[in-house]
């Protein structure tokens, strides 16, 4: 209920959605930006402490070397090249603006894919963008100024293992 107070539309949205990855993306943004909290992949690895002097703690996923390496539908601004993770993410507060920027964008989205080009199987790149790692880079990147109690991790404290078997 505090989601759907949130977020009238998702519901609908989300009845629509025919991936599992994507409704499990969604919900972990979600359920962090209700409740505050961790997320965290079951083969991430803390390596060291987690600062705890900010509100949101984010991971760099990697760094590519150029724009021409990211997806099809991604902004190729230089910025993107610096890529942010979905599989671990912190908010210490509850309803940080940062993960509302997030969840709109995915809902945004969403929408392009489902209702514009009435995609009924999503591409591993289409999950990528609409919910996974490109919309939380390019959200980061937008509006990384406008929340200066935002820190991001260089993957020191942090060892993903990517067993990654959705994608298998």
């Amino acid at each position: 209920d505090k989601i759907l107070e949130n977020f009238p539309e998702i519901k609908e949205l989300y009845l629509q959605i025919n991936d599992w990855v994507v409704r499990t993306d969604l919900i972990r943004l979600l359920v962090i930006y209700v409740n505050g909290g961790i997320y965290c992949d079951v083969d991430c690895f803390i390596q060291k402490e987690i600062p705890n002097d900010k509100n949101v703690v984010l991971f760099v996923e990697r760094i590519c070397l150029n724009v021409h390496s990211l997806g099809p539908r991604e902004s190729k601004h230089q910025d993107n090249r610096v890529r942010i993770a979905n599989y671990c993410f912190v908010s210490k507060s509850k309803k940080h603006p940062f993960f509302k920027d997030v969840i709109a964008e995915c809902v945004a989205r969403l929408k392009q894919l489902l209702f514009v080009e009435k995609i009924t199987k999503m591409s591993y790149t289409d999950i990528l963008w609409c919910c996974g790692p490109d919309v939380v880079t390019s959200v980061y990147h937008r509006v990384k100024k406008k929340y200066p109690d935002i820190f991001l991790s260089n993957g020191s404290h942090l060892q993903h293992r990517n067993y990654g078997s959705w994608k298998k």
